[in-house]
């Protein structure tokens, strides 16, 4: 597998080299505070142009189109929105692309995902198992971000 120099960082790096990745411009970056309508805008600025669209009313819905399925998220005005928001997302991206939490930001106020194409994910648990689940939570209804 080939890793890009800040991806080689993640892998082999020590607890520094995570954070610094983890905060650097290979990530989306999510506060606790964050407003839905920006995690939206960082996920579509991380792929291919026309992948993933999204329109927001302004008050309660985004029509997300991606890899040519269309599907509505609706916020329902609490915290748990931007957590809600991420899933969904994820589960647009399916099965092309997929977001991971870095577990070094799992139980901070800011969280850190990293998106990548499906293919990168499975070949880096056969090529690095161990870091998988060293390096990485699941984005998905089991995932606690309290």
């Amino acid at each position: 597998m080939t890793l890009t120099e800040h991806e080689q960082k993640l892998v082999s790096g020590d607890n520094m080299s995570i954070f610094n990745f983890a905060d650097s411009e290979e990530c989306i970056a999510v506060d606790h505070r964050a407003e839905e309508d920006l995690i939206f805008e960082s996920v579509q600025a991380r792929l291919p142009a026309g992948y993933f669209q999204f329109e927001f009313d302004g008050e309660h819905n985004f029509s997300v189109t991606c890899g040519g399925r269309t599907a509505q998220f609706e916020l329902e005005c609490t915290p748990e929105d931007r957590y809600r928001a991420l899933r969904f997302i994820n589960h647009m991206l399916r099965p092309a692309y997929e977001m991971k939490i870095l577990s070094c930001r799992y139980g901070d106020d800011t969280h850190s995902f990293l998106l990548r194409p499906r293919a990168w994910w499975t070949e880096l648990s056969k090529t690095c198992p161990e870091k998988i689940s060293e390096l990485f939570v699941d984005l998905d209804e089991k995932a606690c971000f309290h």
